[in-house]
């Protein structure tokens, strides 16, 4: 063998570790047990990405009475599991550049098994799904009509469970005029009569109760509006942004059985019960609970993770 074929064999032995791991690496951003299994490392090692739903499914199923608890869960889960998929995917790579050379037999056995675990990563996909459905639902906020309580970027669960709903209560909704998933505030309920005139809220011809209030949101989502607490009759408080623009009077109207009457905390800029009616029960999704990450301006804002909703 001459010198320049023993440089080329070399060479391509130098490159074969290298293509190797790509593959890995390729196929761990679809599947990291399946890449596990590729670079040869022992199969208990591979099941653990598959025992995924069983970290998750217990969390979804959780209905505290301090939201915050359920919060900082979904935080702590989420940075495991991140943390967990990159130490796999790493150890996978790092196995691939001295994984043994496969017999016919071997990489029939490998098929079957990748086979399996397609299979039951399926699976658990599916019950976090119906985890997600059925429990606890994270929404993200796209837009600003529920400032200052909920702020553009913000990451919100859902409890897909409320049965029983209150005046006050933050709510996901079907609106009857669009396909998007909505968020308000119930202000009024069946057998209400409710009038809105400007900012004046009327429950049962008594005016909401209104003071000053901190924002406690990004200056620049506010634009420049002025924030104040409401008050309902049962004595529940929250914060809204008055911007100063005009909207047409409401009522009064009595809500019928089973009608929910819903505003946005952007009292000025927000497409509400004043626009589409009230809503029926039916058109309810679930209950908001609490922000669980919040992320805008490539920014990730600490202060807003555990706010109750």
């Amino acid at each position: 063998m001459d010198i320049q074929t023993a440089h080329a064999a070399e060479s391509q032995h130098e490159r074969i570790p290298i293509i190797r791991m790509v593959i890995v690496g390729l196929v761990g951003m679809l599947s990291s047990s399946i890449a596990l299994l590729l670079a040869g490392v022992r199969v208990r090692w591979a099941v653990l990405p598959l025992l995924l739903p069983v970290l998750v499914a217990p969390l979804h199923s959780l209905r505290p009475a301090h939201p915050r608890v359920l919060a900082f869960g979904t935080v702590a889960v989420a940075l495991a599991l991140v943390a967990l998929q990159l130490v796999l995917l790493v150890t996978a790579v790092r196995r691939a550049r001295t994984m043994p050379r496969r017999t016919s037999r071997e990489w029939w056995t490998f098929a079957g098994l990748a086979l399996v675990f397609a299979i039951a990563s399926g699976l658990g996909s599916e019950v976090l799904n119906h985890q997600r459905q059925h429990r606890l639902e994270p929404f993200h906020v796209p837009a600003g009509g529920m400032l200052p309580t909920l702020i553009v970027g913000d990451q919100f669960l859902a409890d897909h469970r409320a049965e029983s709903l209150a005046r006050g209560d933050v709510v996901l909704f079907h609106p009857p005029n669009g396909s998007v998933t909505g968020v308000k505030r119930i202000i009024a309920m069946e057998g209400d009569v409710v009038e809105v005139d400007g900012n004046e809220i009327l429950i049962n011809g008594v005016a909401l109760a209104h003071a000053d209030a901190s924002c406690g949101a990004p200056p620049a989502q506010l634009a420049g509006g002025r924030c104040v607490s409401e008050t309902l009759p049962s004595g529940r408080s929250y914060t809204l942004l008055w911007g100063g623009r005009w909207r047409p009077r409401y009522g009064p109207r009595t809500l019928e059985a089973g009608e929910l009457f819903v505003l946005g905390d952007n009292r000025d800029n927000s497409m509400d019960s004043r626009d589409f009616g009230p809503l029926t029960r039916e058109r309810i999704v679930g209950r908001a609970l609490v922000v669980w990450l919040s992320w805008s301006d490539w920014r990730l804002h600490w202060s807003r993770i555990g706010r109750e909703l």
